[in-house]
């Protein structure tokens, strides 16, 4: 495939399959383990937070390592993120349960424009790394069956 084009495959599923990701950790693990705590607590604890995005980093991360080009991975980063900007409203809109304080209906323009940006950056930087990681062990691999 060349440098300057993008599987809509690719796309697609990995879209599908993050945001999968962050359904299936919202709807376990928050509304679990952090959501029945939130009356009694002043704030959420950093470990409760490394448990949450952990499984939903290591899926983007092994995502990525299926990407073929950096315009890939933009595009996925793209799509993704709208995907979950508008699974997060929802949630907001209709009241789910650690929503009810949600910029997305507190403070609408922070949360389409820095949320959507920090959405991309974290989705991107997890499909690189991921991509890289994949890079590097095609290098390795070759380089081993080339000595034999």
């Amino acid at each position: 495939m060349s440098n300057h084009r993008f599987s809509i495959k690719f796309v697609v599923g990995a879209t599908l399959i993050i945001t999968a990701a962050v359904f299936i950790s919202d709807q376990i693990s928050y509304k679990h383990f952090i959501v029945p705590y939130l009356q009694n607590i002043q704030y959420v604890p950093q470990l409760w937070w490394v448990m949450i995005f952990c499984p939903i980093l290591l899926c983007v991360i092994l995502v990525g390592a299926k990407a073929d080009n950096i315009p890939e991975i933009l595009v996925a980063s793209i799509a993704t993120s709208v995907a979950c900007r508008f699974y997060l409203y929802l949630s907001a809109i209709i009241d789910q349960p650690g929503r009810l304080k949600s910029n997305a209906l507190e403070a609408p323009f922070i949360f389409w424009t820095a949320g959507f940006l920090f959405n991309f950056l974290i989705v991107t930087i997890c499909l690189m790394i991921g991509w890289s990681i994949a890079k590097l062990f095609k290098r390795i691999r070759g380089g081993m069956i080339n000595r034999k």
